[in-house]
């Protein structure tokens, strides 16, 4: 069954026409089929999309862009560096982008973990819809810790 879990605990900004930029939404995946099909769909939404193979590669570029305003789209389970990892980094870091946390496996404990990070404000069990995706995306650059 998809599940689409969106927490709340950012406040609501509106966003407005007067945007001067596309919103840009970072994926990290280790799967290259999700990244190229979640580049397309987003792109096709209008986003702006920078997708990275690993949380190693999205921390090399974390280090070189602190001051990034966005959203991110996280697959929870990978090789090496963790999802996981990444936000215990990114929270030590205090960088709080709005996450979305991604994950293949059905285990709930990767839900109840992702519910420990403020920065996280949607799980998505895959497969899932393009409508839950894209309104995730939205929900989460709509909002500011």
């Amino acid at each position: 069954m998809e599940e689409l879990i969106l927490f709340h605990r950012l406040t609501l900004l509106p966003i407005g026409e007067d945007m001067k930029t596309k919103p840009v939404v970072y994926i990290i995946d280790d799967d290259q089929s999700v990244r190229r099909a979640l580049k397309r769909l987003l792109n096709i939404a209008g986003f702006e999309v920078q997708p990275f193979a690993s949380p190693e590669k999205f921390k090399e570029y974390l280090d070189a862009n602190k001051n990034i305003c966005c959203c991110m789209v996280l697959d929870i389970q990978m090789p090496g560096m963790t999802g996981c990892d990444l936000l215990e980094y990114m929270k030590s870091s205090g960088i709080g982008i709005p996450v979305i946390v991604m994950t293949g496996f059905e285990d709930k404990k990767y839900q109840r973990l992702a519910k420990t990070y403020d920065n996280v404000i949607a799980f998505l069990q895959k497969p899932f819809d393009d409508c839950d995706i894209l309104a995730a995306v939205e929900k989460s650059l709509k909002f500011k810790k």
